[in-house]
């Protein structure tokens, strides 16, 4: 089978969804992974291998525009069709020279993308989030995602709820939620790093620190820290939060403390020292259909973790997370003693998470796509 994939984020940025699911189908199985073009960031104008069987190339798609003359312009129709007019051929073209031309399925999660899609092949709408809750999402998206869900064969939701905002018909609809890759976690590398006094209790958060983040909430944990706890941020900051996440990094400094994003295989050594984990979200239109792969990740190591209630995903884990349901009970729950938790209650989150494994995730999906290739 040959896969194109319309993707809304680069290959080599983040570990998201789509990476874990494209590179565990069948070996045999070709995919070109069509990335949108991002300033400051590597980009593959010729393809790229990524993995034997994933080339990757960068796309004109009129995503990480920053608000300003040229979204404005964007924003009429007309100019709109122009600069689709003008593109295709480059789309078309890079689908030609790497072979593709015949591919059986278009795997789409970039609603940018929508009008490069081809009608002679089947359509899977892979919608991984609420894609239309995105701060500085264009009115016109909207065009997209109605288009996209008439012309798809197949939408996959990551996320129960996510059915309620979309518009196809509700027979297309699968549900396939998100996972964490278990053999890599358990064998994660140490932290490159020395080793804390036992007496420190360390607070973790592993993943984008970016609008969704609650950032008051986080200062108030802060301010009710005692000396035995420390706070660790883990991964990307967002150029939109970055003021926000100086401020916190400047006014504690010996009880935040934060570290770029490592790589995949690094993260399990991080939340192996932790003492508690955290999914700290604001509750938006965003985060409420969002199915938080950290979550897994943390759970595959047995780890407590505290949530606030921003997610039906989350929602739905209570017996294995803390929702906190309030400010108060969020700093309650982070700063309390697990020391004593049961063997039982993490062998039970770690059973859970190995429910959840992408391996199994993307043998669903290779058979979703296999039975829709067959009708």
């Amino acid at each position: 089978m040959h896969i194109i994939a319309f993707s809304e984020i680069k290959w080599s940025y983040l570990t998201t969804r789509k990476q874990q699911l494209l590179r565990r189908f069948p070996a045999d199985w070709k995919i070109l992974f069509l990335e949108p073009y991002k300033a400051g960031l590597e980009n593959h104008f010729r393809p790229w291998r990524a993995m034997p069987n994933i080339t990757v190339v960068t796309m004109p798609f009129l995503k990480n525009l920053s608000p300003g003359s040229l979204q404005r312009l964007i924003s009429y129709s007309v100019v709109r069709d122009v600069y689709y007019w003008l593109t295709a051929a480059w789309v078309r073209m890079a689908i030609a020279i790497t072979g593709f031309s015949r591919a059986e399925v278009s795997f789409v999660s970039n609603l940018y993308a929508v009008p490069y899609l081809s009608t002679g092949k089947k359509i899977v709408y892979d919608m991984n989030d609420h894609h239309l809750a995105f701060e500085n999402t264009p009115v016109w998206l909207a065009e997209n995602l109605s288009k996209l869900c008439v012309l798809a064969d197949r939408v996959v939701v990551s996320c129960r709820v996510l059915s309620e905002v979309c518009p196809a018909d509700h027979a297309k609809i699968r549900y396939i939620g998100n996972g964490v890759d278990t053999v890599l976690f358990d064998i994660g590398d140490e932290i490159p790093e020395s080793r804390p006094p036992e007496t420190t209790k360390e607070i973790l958060y592993v993943g984008a620190i970016s609008e969704i983040v609650d950032f008051g909430l986080l200062k108030i944990l802060l301010s009710r820290m005692s000396e035995g706890h420390r706070l660790k941020m883990v991964g990307p900051i967002f150029p939109s939060v970055a003021h926000k996440m100086k401020e916190i990094l400047e006014n504690n400094p010996h009880v935040a403390s934060w570290i770029p994003a490592q790589p995949q295989r690094e993260l399990g050594g991080f939340i192996r020292r932790s003492s508690v984990c955290l999914i700290p979200f604001l509750k938006t239109d965003l985060t409420r259909y969002a199915n938080p792969n950290k979550a897994y990740e943390y759970l595959s190591l047995g780890k407590t973790v505290v949530a606030t209630n921003a997610s039906a995903a989350l929602d739905e884990m209570r017996e294995y997370i803390h929702v906190a349901d309030n400010p108060e009970e969020f700093i309650s729950l982070a700063l309390a003693d697990y020391s004593d938790e049961r063997a039982e209650v993490r062998k039970m989150r770690c059973d859970f998470a190995r429910k959840n494994d992408w391996m199994l995730k993307a043998r669903e999906y290779t058979e979703l796509l296999r039975e829709l290739c067959n009708e």
